[in-house]
């Protein structure tokens, strides 16, 4: 049986998944982001990818080959730089490098929803969205905790969702 194969898309400093990484030694971890992880060293399992993303905004991953994508704050990213058009290809490289049946999560704060839903709607994708609940928060990434405590603190537009795309 192969490995489970999990990708995080932006993952920021990456604790949550090394954390993952380290808990879960039997699975394989990938991280997408712009510079390179703030801790070291890295779990063996865990493949931290610098320059995943070749031209044509294309992802260095072959089709259908992970189980898990996770899109955490990415596209509010893009969207702050002014490349909001880069949303829908990233989901659809994210749908494109997902196994069938595999999962799709997406953590992005509450402003985000009104831009996020109809290019989801208009790529024909399922989704669900919901509030991250306050227990699962630590377990989130820095970006969503962050985000978490804004919200606390009275920014209620950054309240951390999630959208679960459903892909079966």
């Amino acid at each position: 049986m192969s490995k489970e194969v999990f990708l995080d898309i932006g993952a920021g400093f990456g604790e949550r998944f090394i954390r993952r990484a380290r808990e879960n030694p039997d699975q394989k971890f990938l991280v997408v982001e712009s510079s390179g992880p703030s801790l070291e060293p890295l779990p063996e399992n865990l493949e931290w990818l610098v320059e995943a993303i070749e031209e044509e905004n294309q992802l260095s991953i072959e089709d259908n080959f992970v189980d898990e994508v996770n899109l955490d704050f990415i596209l509010s990213t893009l969207y702050a730089d002014d490349k909001e058009t880069l949303i829908p290809e990233a989901l659809t490289e994210s749908m494109r490098v997902l196994k069938e049946g595999g999962s799709f999560f997406i953590r992005e704060p509450k402003y985000m929803l009104e831009l996020l839903e109809p290019v989801l709607r208009e790529q024909s994708l399922d989704f669900s969205v919901e509030p991250i609940p306050k227990q699962e928060i630590e377990q989130q990434s820095l970006g969503v905790q962050e985000a978490y405590l804004e919200f606390k603190n009275g920014k209620v537009e950054m309240e951390p969702y999630l959208i679960r795309v459903k892909t079966d």
